[in-house]
Protein backbone atom coordinates (compact mmCIF):
# COMPACT_ATOMS: atom_id res chain seq x y z
CA UNK A 1 0.00 0.00 0.00
CA UNK A 2 1.67 3.26 -0.69
CA UNK A 3 -0.04 6.86 -0.75
CA UNK A 4 -3.52 5.46 -1.81
CA UNK A 5 -2.64 2.56 -3.98
CA UNK A 6 -2.57 -0.49 -3.30
CA UNK A 7 -0.64 -3.39 -4.81
CA UNK A 8 0.10 -7.23 -5.39
CA UNK A 9 3.57 -9.14 -4.67
CA UNK A 10 4.25 -9.51 -7.92
CA UNK A 11 7.32 -11.65 -7.83
CA UNK A 12 5.13 -15.18 -6.72
CA UNK A 13 3.05 -14.46 -9.33
CA UNK A 14 5.99 -14.64 -11.94
CA UNK A 15 7.41 -17.42 -10.29
CA UNK A 16 4.36 -19.34 -10.35
CA UNK A 17 4.50 -18.62 -14.55
CA UNK A 18 8.04 -20.22 -14.69
CA UNK A 19 9.35 -16.47 -15.63
CA UNK A 20 12.85 -15.23 -14.38
CA UNK A 21 12.78 -11.79 -13.10
CA UNK A 22 13.90 -10.11 -16.11
CA UNK A 23 11.80 -12.00 -18.34
CA UNK A 24 8.97 -10.91 -16.15
CA UNK A 25 9.89 -7.44 -16.17
CA UNK A 26 10.23 -6.94 -19.59
CA UNK A 27 6.78 -8.09 -20.31
CA UNK A 28 5.63 -5.75 -17.79
CA UNK A 29 7.94 -3.48 -19.55
CA UNK A 30 5.92 -4.38 -22.91
CA UNK A 31 2.53 -4.37 -21.42
CA UNK A 32 1.96 -0.95 -19.41
CA UNK A 33 3.08 -2.96 -16.48
CA UNK A 34 4.33 0.51 -14.96
CA UNK A 35 7.49 -1.20 -14.11
CA UNK A 36 9.52 2.29 -13.44
CA UNK A 37 6.72 3.38 -11.23
CA UNK A 38 8.98 4.57 -7.74
CA UNK A 39 5.60 3.65 -5.40
CA UNK A 40 5.94 0.74 -5.69
CA UNK A 41 8.07 -1.50 -3.56
CA UNK A 42 9.12 -4.34 -6.45
CA UNK A 43 8.94 -3.17 -10.20
CA UNK A 44 7.10 -6.77 -9.91
CA UNK A 45 3.96 -5.61 -7.84
CA UNK A 46 0.87 -4.64 -9.92
CA UNK A 47 -1.86 -2.78 -8.74
CA UNK A 48 -5.23 -3.45 -6.50
CA UNK A 49 -6.01 0.00 -6.78
CA UNK A 50 -4.42 2.79 -7.58
CA UNK A 51 -4.64 6.45 -7.41
CA UNK A 52 -6.38 8.34 -10.05
CA UNK A 53 -5.10 10.84 -12.29
CA UNK A 54 -6.18 14.68 -13.53
CA UNK A 55 -8.20 13.29 -16.17
CA UNK A 56 -8.80 9.68 -15.06
CA UNK A 57 -12.01 8.52 -13.32
CA UNK A 58 -12.04 8.15 -9.66
CA UNK A 59 -14.37 6.19 -7.12
CA UNK A 60 -14.45 6.72 -3.25
CA UNK A 61 -12.86 3.58 -1.25
CA UNK A 62 -10.97 3.30 1.66
CA UNK A 63 -7.75 3.85 0.49
CA UNK A 64 -9.39 7.35 -0.94
CA UNK A 65 -10.61 7.99 -5.04
CA UNK A 66 -9.25 6.29 -7.07
CA UNK A 67 -10.08 2.95 -9.52
CA UNK A 68 -9.24 -0.52 -9.97
CA UNK A 69 -5.95 -1.58 -11.71
CA UNK A 70 -6.13 -3.39 -15.02
CA UNK A 71 -5.80 -7.04 -13.78
CA UNK A 72 -8.53 -6.14 -10.88
CA UNK A 73 -10.88 -4.81 -13.54
CA UNK A 74 -10.99 -8.35 -14.83
CA UNK A 75 -10.97 -10.14 -11.47
CA UNK A 76 -14.11 -8.24 -10.68
CA UNK A 77 -15.76 -8.65 -13.53
CA UNK A 78 -15.62 -12.32 -13.56
CA UNK A 79 -15.93 -13.45 -10.10
CA UNK A 80 -19.13 -11.04 -9.74
CA UNK A 81 -20.55 -12.89 -13.34
CA UNK A 82 -19.71 -16.46 -12.65
CA UNK A 83 -18.31 -17.08 -9.83
CA UNK A 84 -14.83 -18.36 -7.72
CA UNK A 85 -14.07 -20.33 -10.40
CA UNK A 86 -14.23 -20.70 -14.82
CA UNK A 87 -14.38 -24.36 -16.36
CA UNK A 88 -13.12 -22.56 -19.59
CA UNK A 89 -10.69 -18.90 -20.34
CA UNK A 90 -9.71 -17.77 -23.45
CA UNK A 91 -7.80 -14.56 -24.63
CA UNK A 92 -4.87 -13.82 -26.52
CA UNK A 93 -1.71 -15.45 -25.97
CA UNK A 94 -0.32 -11.95 -25.32
CA UNK A 95 -1.98 -12.03 -21.86
CA UNK A 96 -0.85 -15.03 -20.51
CA UNK A 97 1.77 -12.59 -18.54
CA UNK A 98 1.08 -10.66 -16.70
CA UNK A 99 -2.88 -10.46 -17.57
CA UNK A 100 -3.94 -13.60 -16.52
CA UNK A 101 -1.40 -14.43 -14.32
CA UNK A 102 -1.86 -11.37 -12.07
CA UNK A 103 -5.82 -12.10 -12.35
CA UNK A 104 -5.64 -15.90 -11.69
CA UNK A 105 -4.37 -14.68 -8.63
CA UNK A 106 -6.21 -11.98 -7.08
CA UNK A 107 -9.22 -14.40 -7.88
CA UNK A 108 -7.68 -17.10 -5.95
CA UNK A 109 -6.77 -15.23 -2.93
CA UNK A 110 -10.25 -13.47 -2.49
CA UNK A 111 -11.71 -16.93 -2.80
CA UNK A 112 -9.48 -19.43 -2.07
CA UNK A 113 -10.67 -21.18 -4.63
CA UNK A 114 -7.70 -22.70 -6.84
CA UNK A 115 -7.91 -23.29 -9.53
CA UNK A 116 -9.66 -20.06 -10.63
CA UNK A 117 -9.82 -21.18 -14.20
CA UNK A 118 -9.67 -25.07 -14.91
CA UNK A 119 -8.73 -24.76 -18.28
CA UNK A 120 -7.67 -22.15 -20.69
CA UNK A 121 -7.51 -21.23 -24.39
CA UNK A 122 -4.80 -18.81 -25.14
CA UNK A 123 -5.24 -17.51 -28.84
CA UNK A 124 -1.96 -16.64 -31.29
CA UNK A 125 -1.67 -13.55 -32.13
CA UNK A 126 -2.97 -11.66 -35.54
CA UNK A 127 0.13 -9.82 -37.53
CA UNK A 128 0.83 -7.88 -40.54
CA UNK A 129 3.56 -8.08 -42.15
CA UNK A 130 5.10 -10.34 -39.05
CA UNK A 131 4.04 -6.79 -36.36
CA UNK A 132 1.06 -7.67 -33.81
CA UNK A 133 -2.51 -5.90 -35.01
CA UNK A 134 -2.57 -3.45 -32.60
CA UNK A 135 -4.74 -0.10 -32.17
CA UNK A 136 -1.81 1.71 -31.19
CA UNK A 137 0.17 0.77 -34.16
CA UNK A 138 -3.02 1.49 -36.73
CA UNK A 139 -1.97 -1.98 -38.67
CA UNK A 140 -5.43 -3.32 -38.76
CA UNK A 141 -7.55 -5.19 -40.85
CA UNK A 142 -11.42 -5.18 -39.96
CA UNK A 143 -13.74 -7.72 -40.05
CA UNK A 144 -16.31 -5.86 -42.06
CA UNK A 145 -13.84 -4.98 -44.95
CA UNK A 146 -13.36 -8.91 -45.15
CA UNK A 147 -16.61 -9.36 -45.44
CA UNK A 148 -17.41 -7.05 -47.87
CA UNK A 149 -14.83 -8.20 -49.91
CA UNK A 150 -15.78 -12.68 -49.15
CA UNK A 151 -18.84 -13.18 -47.12
CA UNK A 152 -18.96 -14.35 -43.44
CA UNK A 153 -18.79 -17.89 -43.90
CA UNK A 154 -15.10 -17.27 -45.66
CA UNK A 155 -14.13 -15.18 -42.61
CA UNK A 156 -15.10 -17.83 -40.32
CA UNK A 157 -13.20 -20.26 -42.21
CA UNK A 158 -9.72 -18.34 -42.04
CA UNK A 159 -9.83 -17.41 -38.55
CA UNK A 160 -10.81 -21.22 -37.77
CA UNK A 161 -8.82 -23.55 -39.98
CA UNK A 162 -5.25 -23.13 -38.19
CA UNK A 163 -4.13 -23.62 -35.01
CA UNK A 164 -6.10 -21.98 -32.43
CA UNK A 165 -2.81 -21.24 -30.64
CA UNK A 166 -0.31 -20.47 -33.19
CA UNK A 167 0.81 -16.69 -34.23
CA UNK A 168 -0.36 -16.32 -37.83
CA UNK A 169 -0.17 -13.39 -40.62
CA UNK A 170 -2.71 -12.36 -42.33
CA UNK A 171 -3.03 -12.39 -45.96
CA UNK A 172 -5.20 -11.52 -49.04
CA UNK A 173 -4.16 -15.38 -50.34
CA UNK A 174 -4.93 -16.75 -46.76
CA UNK A 175 -8.87 -15.27 -47.63
CA UNK A 176 -8.75 -16.62 -50.96
CA UNK A 177 -7.24 -20.14 -49.37
CA UNK A 178 -10.43 -19.83 -46.83
CA UNK A 179 -12.85 -19.62 -50.06
CA UNK A 180 -11.38 -22.84 -51.82
CA UNK A 181 -11.57 -24.75 -48.42
CA UNK A 182 -15.17 -23.46 -48.03
CA UNK A 183 -16.13 -24.57 -51.64
CA UNK A 184 -14.40 -27.73 -51.30
CA UNK A 185 -16.74 -28.59 -47.73
CA UNK A 186 -19.87 -27.70 -48.93
CA UNK A 187 -19.30 -30.00 -52.07
CA UNK A 188 -18.53 -32.78 -49.67
CA UNK A 189 -21.46 -31.67 -47.76
CA UNK A 190 -23.76 -32.14 -50.86
CA UNK A 191 -22.44 -36.06 -51.53
CA UNK A 192 -25.06 -38.58 -50.78
CA UNK A 193 -24.20 -40.97 -47.98
CA UNK A 194 -23.31 -40.99 -44.12
CA UNK A 195 -19.95 -42.20 -43.12
CA UNK A 196 -20.35 -43.13 -39.71
CA UNK A 197 -16.80 -43.69 -39.25
CA UNK A 198 -15.54 -40.11 -40.77
CA UNK A 199 -17.77 -38.71 -38.83
CA UNK A 200 -16.04 -39.73 -35.42
CA UNK A 201 -13.16 -39.14 -37.01
CA UNK A 202 -13.49 -35.68 -37.80
CA UNK A 203 -15.42 -35.37 -33.73
CA UNK A 204 -11.68 -37.06 -32.81
CA UNK A 205 -10.04 -34.53 -34.58
CA UNK A 206 -11.85 -31.62 -32.61
CA UNK A 207 -11.61 -33.47 -29.48
CA UNK A 208 -8.23 -33.14 -29.80
CA UNK A 209 -6.76 -29.79 -28.91
CA UNK A 210 -9.58 -28.01 -31.65
CA UNK A 211 -7.80 -30.00 -34.13
CA UNK A 212 -10.27 -27.55 -37.15
CA UNK A 213 -7.55 -27.79 -39.48
CA UNK A 214 -7.22 -31.96 -39.12
CA UNK A 215 -11.26 -32.12 -39.02
CA UNK A 216 -11.59 -30.16 -42.26
CA UNK A 217 -9.25 -32.40 -43.99
CA UNK A 218 -11.35 -35.06 -42.71
CA UNK A 219 -14.51 -33.51 -44.03
CA UNK A 220 -13.52 -32.54 -47.31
Amino acid sequence: ESAGSVYLHGAPVAERAGLDRATAEQLLRDNGGRVDDTAKRDPLDQAVWQVSGPDEPAWPSPWGPGRPGWHAECTAMSLSTYGASLDLHAGGADLIFPHHAFETAQAELATGVAPFARSWLHVGTVQLDGEKMAKSTGNLVFVADLVAQSSGAVVRTMLLDRRYDAPWDHTVEALDRAAARLDALHTSAGIPGTDEAAQRAVLEALANDLDVPGALDLAI
